[in-house]
Parts: structure tokens; C-alpha cells; sequence
């Protein structure tokens, strides 16, 4: 007798696809989040290769902070201005060329200067969550998204920024000169003024600060840098105030995460999420990079401590300037008053 197999039925189908449907629904979110992790790690993996760098930098250059004007961003400041020059550094404050171009991979230093940014927004330099294409940051008198009379190629988001607070001199160097530069294709040189703190910010450093990393302070609990972006959008919008840019002008700096008007760091500005690019809710953050080469997850609520971005023995100049965090663990303290670090 030849038996006949029984088939599903509807029933026991749909049964079976709604089982599959829970099993994913359960399974995805793990998934994404384990990737998300995996993306984080890789970004907190780059900071520390770009931390030894920065360390091998300094003890080679007497403890000057990468991209500082007396350091290797020096040049950048000489006659003839960022568009011309063809150097290290493309932009103010620019950490990275120096770092790429001396340890981590490129030592052709005569790219041009679009060719040079493009490069530290790859490889080391470049966060697995950063997938916005925009173009680079570029202040002074420079029209947005022009170099030279050229447009700036849209390329990704750069991933990493310093706190350039922590790169100029105090303000007892106000006009007084740090060095001579070359005038590009010429024997002769020209003074170069030290770029001081201005003195009307949130917080200013001891008048007798310079950028180098022994001066910062504590170096476990000084920030060299964090996650963030600045750009450009195709829009020509800019993620800074335009009567600032002849402070935190360039693509690779930021004001500070304790500061309210921080174009990268306010939660109420374009740059909040593209810096705080890992976590969610209350656990969103970013990696911070200290000066002793450490690398530590931080909230966004950590991050308002005002001492991990700011000079040992900097002065309170306004509360009013700081975030709501930061205002209230700095409750008790009044204008010119040393502040903790």
C-alpha cells in the first residue's frame, strides 16, 4: 500500500514564517549593535596609532603639541598665506599631515593641498561611523569650499579633531614674536606673532602657557583629541560662526565640548551628531585620546567637564559661555578665579 506524504498546510506555514520574522526581529538589533560596537572599537584603535605618533612627535620636537604654530603647523602662518603654502601642515592647527607624512605612511609632502586633506580622512585616520561625504573646513578670508580659486573636492567627513584651545599661547605672548618663517620661493623671512588665547572665552590659560605637553597639565586627564567633524556642506553652510573663523579656522580643531557655542559639540548645532557618533541616549559619546596615550569611551554629559579640555591653571572668565553641565560643577566659582583640573 503506497502511502501519500502529507504537505503543510497554510496554517502551519504562516506559523513557521512568523517564527523566522520574531527570530529576526530579535537577532538584528544584536547585530547592528555588535557592528556598531566592532566600529567603535576600530575608531578608539586609530586614536591610540595616532597617539604614539603624537608622542614620538613631541619627544622629537622638544614636547610641542603636532600642528601648533611653533611646532609643525609654523610655516603655515608665513607670507603668502594657507592656500600657497606647501608645506606639512594645509590648514591651522592641522595635526594630521605632520603625523602621516613623518610616521604613518606618506612621505610625499609636495600633494597639493586638496590631495594632502584627502588623505586624513583614510586609513588611520578615518572612523568606520563617519560615511558623510562634505567638503573640508577652511577659514580665514577664504570663501567657503574655495582654495587658490579652486572648489574643494567633496570627500569624507575627517573623524578627529584637537582642542585647539590647548594649541595657542597664553595671552601674556600677545604681540610678541614666536620666529621667522622663509617667504615661499625667496631667501628672505618674516616675523611670525605668537597666536594667543583671546581673553574673552569661557575659561583662559595661565599667561605664560605654551603648547607643549608638559604645560597642558595632568596628561591622563588632558584631552589631545576626540571623535568630531567640521565641514563644509555642499549647500556652502558652515559648521562655524563666521566671525570666528580667524580663531578656530581649519579642518582638524575645535573649540571644546564645554564651550555653548561649539559648532561640533552643542546639542542644538549641525555637528552634535556627527561628533557623537557612538551609543545612544544617555550612553552617546565618543573616544577622547589623553596626552599620555590612553583612550577612554566618554559620554556626552562626561564630556562637559571643563578640565579635560582646558590648561591647568586656566581662569574662569564666564560661566554664562559654558554648557548647563558644566555650569553646575562649576558652581561657586566666579570670573578670574583658577579653576580645578
Amino acid at each position: 500500500m503506497r502511502r501519500t506524504r502529507r504537505g503543510f498546510t497554510l496554517i502551519e506555514l504562516l506559523v513557521v514564517v512568523a517564527i523566522i520574522a520574531v527570530l529576526i526581529s530579535i537577532l538584528l538589533p544584536s547585530m547592528n549593535g555588535a557592528r556598531k560596537l566592532a566600529r567603535r572599537v576600530h575608531c578608539g584603535v586609530n586614536l591610540r596609532n595616532i597617539g604614539q605618533a603624537m608622542s614620538t612627535y613631541a619627544s622629537e620636537e622638544k614636547e610641542w603639541i603636532v600642528g601648533t604654530p611653533n611646532g609643525s603647523g609654523f610655516a603655515a602662518f608665513g607670507p603668502g598665506g594657507l592656500t600657497s603654502y606647501k608645506g606639512l601642515p594645509t590648514t591651522i592647527w592641522d595635526w594630521a599631515n605632520p603625523l602621516r607624512q613623518r610616521y604613518l605612511g606618506d612621505t610625499n609632502v609636495e600633494h597639493d593641498i586638496l590631495e594632502r586633506m584627502s588623505a586624513t580622512r583614510e586609513d588611520t585616520f578615518h572612523c568606520l561611523e563617519v560615511r558623510e561625504l562634505m567638503r573640508p573646513f577652511f577659514g580665514g578670508s577664504v570663501s567657503p569650499g574655495v582654495v587658490a580659486g579652486n572648489r574643494f573636492a567633496t570627500q569624507l567627513g575627517n573623524s578627529y579633531l584637537t582642542m585647539w584651545k590647548m594649541m595657542m599661547a597664553g595671552p601674556g605672548y600677545a604681540g610678541t614674536v614666536a620666529g621667522y618663517v622663509s617667504r615661499p620661493g625667496s631667501s628672505q623671512t618674516a616675523p611670525i606673532d605668537w597666536y594667543t588665547h583671546p581673553t574673552d572665552w569661557e575659561t583662559v590659560p595661565p599667561d605664560n602657557y605654551l603648547p607643549r605637553i608638559q604645560q597642558v597639565g595632568p596628561a591622563s586627564r588632558k584631552l589631545f583629541m576626540m571623535d568630531g567633524a567640521r565641514y563644509v556642506t555642499d549647500g556652502g553652510i558652515w559648521d562655524y560662526d563666521l566671525d570666528r573663523t580667524g580663531i578656530g579656522a581649519g579642518s582638524y580643531s575645535s573649540s571644546g565640548p564645554s564651550f555653548t557655542r561649539s559648532r561640533e559639540y552643542a546639542p542644538d548645532l549641525p555637528g552634535f551628531k556627527l561628533s557623537y557618533r557612538h551609543g545612544s541616549n544617555a550612553g552617546r559619546g565618543v573616544n577622547g585620546l589623553f596626552f599620555d596615550g590612553h583612550v577612554s569611551y566618554l559620554t556626552v554629559r562626561q564630556t562637559r567637564y571643563h578640565g579635560l579640555t582646558t590648561v591647568s591653571g586656566s581662569r574662569l572668565n564666564s560661566l554664562g559661555d559654558m554648557m548647563p553641565e558644566t555650569r553646575e560643577l562649576l558652581q561657586g566659582y566666579s570670573q578670574g578665579d583658577i579653576l580645578p583640573d
